[in-house]
């Protein structure tokens, strides 16, 4: 008898250091399920937050793109439209002068005639 209230006293010790076990074991996974649920949540919001800022860059340097390439687009046509009215005037200037040349030429052979 004895030795059996030896052996039940073992096994309820065991028992309940083994339930102790079981509690600080699902105390720390709860925990640790916690911190991990969180460090995820903190993750989402730093990939959410560095979106964020890459359209917000490639929104500005689309934004930057557009104002230098219509900087350059009126500046060109600027040069553009210059050239066009200086090279209009020399053809003026030279038509001008060719009639000059062809009116003399003319009146230079009808007087020889």
């Amino acid at each position: 008898m004895e030795t059996l209230f030896f052996i039940l006293g073992i096994a309820s010790v065991v028992v309940i250091a083994t339930a102790i076990v079981a509690v600080v074991s699902i105390v720390k996974v709860t925990k640790l399920s916690a911190k991990v649920r969180g460090d995820r949540e903190e993750i989402y919001r730093s990939l959410e937050d560095m979106h964020r800022q890459l359209d917000y860059k490639t929104e500005q340097t689309y934004r930057r793109i557009d104002d230098v390439e219509r900087y350059f687009t009126s500046q060109l046509d600027s040069r553009l439209d210059k050239l066009a009215s200086k090279t209009d005037k020399s053809f003026e200037e030279l038509d001008r002068q060719f009639s000059d040349f062809l009116l003399k030429t003319q009146r230079n052979n009808n007087i020889k005639k």
